[in-house]
């Protein structure tokens, strides 16, 4: 009998033996996954984690399940370096959006969560368990506290049979960074961890010393020490421009793939003028009009953010235009008259509409914009004919569309570096014709399609300023014909136009932005040969 219930006692033990071994394997493995689909160039995309908490949520319960005392003393190390980063990672998740750690009472110090049978603190993980116990200086390389100062989380996790390796590899790249230790003027510069944890350095000789031991470009003794202010701000990927911190620039952060939190609104008022004297034909040959023919668009739009995650806005757009028909010398500027509605001069709102900009993917450089605009203002298109005298009939010139236009605006940017940026623009803009009633001429008119396509590369010379260029193709189809006066469902090429162009924008203040871009049509088929100016001033609270 005895040996029957030890026999079944050591079943049992091994049972939870092998069950905690499989826990910790999985840990370890869920871990990896969770690092390298959050985790870029040292940031962190809290705005992901916190829309879908499935993983960070499955990762804490292992953490709450896992016995640190019942592991091997590398698998209590790499397990307690994981659960410390993933913890940090969490309880910022539990507070977001904030601008740093500092604005959560007892982040570290009094905030405790569930380790195995343990209730810790997260100063408890770093000080009682890990520094303690293993006294490796080479930790403060690997735990990060979600701070731009602290040495940059990794998009990886760390395995007891990697560790050693990793410890190294994390300590050498973090010490050889010149934004982490750097030497200017006779002076050393080195982060206040080297100051609040300088005991765990000094073991075999000074802080220098440790520092030279890693780096290749030696530091010397003989230079005055300085511990430089530590940068609480934190490692957010999707870090945007915070009153409380004042710390980036929003022409850098809020690109237009970025989307405002809850709260926030932003009002930009985006000025073209586009001048064309001559336009070029389906055999791309420019043909001169004889005329200079002027359009001004003012478009208004404002977003606001309606969601804690920053995944929906919502708005209004507003189009103001003006246009001048002028002899072919004339002023383009003298559009800016607003004069009365002619033949030769049209001004007003043409068309309005709302919008909605949504973040489908959880990689935060991603979004999509979609507008529905109405026209307002009669007979945009201009086709009513007009009397102009007893002698004579003419028409209003072409405002603007007369048709119901869905513009889906999709949007892509990625960081080259600290100064340079890729931004991409994909459009689609449907513009649905009324029923043939609605127009004066009482003709049916064709759908149409345009799906203008942008690159833009940017350089920040300064956080407050970039200059960039773009690149535009936009093809044009119709969805449908007109055949003598009904319509036809035959898809078709109606043409095309290519412009490049030089811009540039500053910020003025916290909260207000200005653009200005120049950009020329260099080729077109069945479209215009003009150049656009453009002036733009953005707001965002």
């Amino acid at each position: 009998m005895n040996f029957k219930y030890t026999i079944l006692s050591l079943l049992t033990v091994c049972s939870c033996l092998n069950l905690n071994a499989q826990d910790v394997n999985s840990f370890f493995q869920k871990s990896e996954s969770f690092f390298k689909s959050v985790v870029e160039n040292g940031k962190v995309d809290y705005t992901s984690i916190q829309s879908d908490q499935k993983e960070i949520e499955e990762l804490t319960t292992l953490i709450s399940q896992i016995s640190p005392e019942k592991l091997t003393p590398i698998e209590r190390k790499a397990f307690l370096i994981n659960t410390y980063n993933l913890l940090v990672i969490k309880e910022v998740v539990n507070n977001y959006p904030i601008s740093s750690t500092q604005k959560v009472n007892g982040f570290f110090e009094k905030i405790k969560h569930q380790v195995g049978d343990n209730r810790w603190t997260l100063n408890q993980i770093e000080n009682d368990q890990i520094r303690k116990e293993y006294n490796d200086p080479r930790v403060h390389f690997v735990l990060n506290c979600a701070a731009v100062s602290c040495p940059p989380v990794t998009n990886f996790a760390y395995f007891p049979d990697l560790l050693e390796e990793q410890l190294n590899a994390q300590t050498t790249i973090a010490i050889n960074d010149d934004n982490f230790i750097y030497e200017k003027n006779g002076k050393n510069y080195i982060s206040n961890i080297f100051k609040w944890y300088k005991g765990d350095f000094t073991e075999n000789g000074s802080v220098i010393d440790f520092i030279n031991e890693y780096r290749n470009k030696k530091l010397s003794a003989k230079n005055r020490t300085i511990h430089y202010p530590y940068d609480w701000v934190l490692n957010d990927l999707n870090q945007t421009l915070e009153a409380e911190t004042g710390s980036n620039s929003f022409i850098q952060t809020y690109t237009p793939s970025k989307l405002l939190k809850k709260g926030q609104l932003e009002v930009q008022l985006y000025n073209n003028l586009y001048t064309q004297t001559a336009f070029r034909n389906d055999d791309r040959v420019k043909v001169d009009l004889g005329i200079r023919e002027n359009y001004f668009t003012g478009l208004i739009n404002i977003l606001y953010g309606v969601s804690d995650n920053r995944k929906w806005n919502v708005g209004l757009d507003i189009n103001l235009r003006t246009v001048r028909i002028d002899e072919e010398d004339a002023s383009p500027l003298k559009v800016l008259s607003f004069r009365k509605n002619d033949r030769t001069n049209r001004s007003g709102v043409s068309s309005l509409g709302p919008t909605v900009k949504f973040a489908p993917f959880k990689n935060p450089n991603v979004s999509i914009k979609s507008s529905f605009l109405i026209p307002i203002t009669k007979d945009n298109e201009g086709v009513e004919q007009i009397i102009v005298d007893s002698q004579s009939v003419s028409r209003y010139p072409f405002f603007d569309w007369d048709r119901f236009t869905w513009w889906n605006q999709f949007f892509y940017d990625k960081n080259i570096g600290s100064k340079w940026q890729l931004f991409l623009e994909a459009d689609l803009l449907f513009r649905f014709a009324k029923p043939a009633s609605s127009y004066a001429d009482n003709n049916p008119k064709d759908d149409i399609l345009d799906t203008p396509m942008s690159a833009f590369l940017s350089y920040f010379p300064s956080e407050k300023s970039t200059v960039y260029v773009m690149l535009q193709y936009s093809p044009r189809f119709g969805l449908n014909k007109i055949a003598g006066n009904e319509i036809v469902s035959e898809f078709n090429v109606q043409g095309d136009f290519a412009q490049t162009g030089i811009g540039f924008k500053y910020q003025i203040s916290n909260k207000i932005g200005l653009e200005v871009l120049y950009s020329n049509f260099f080729t077109s088929a069945n479209q215009g040969a003009g150049n656009t100016f453009n002036f733009g001033i953005r707001y965002i609270n």
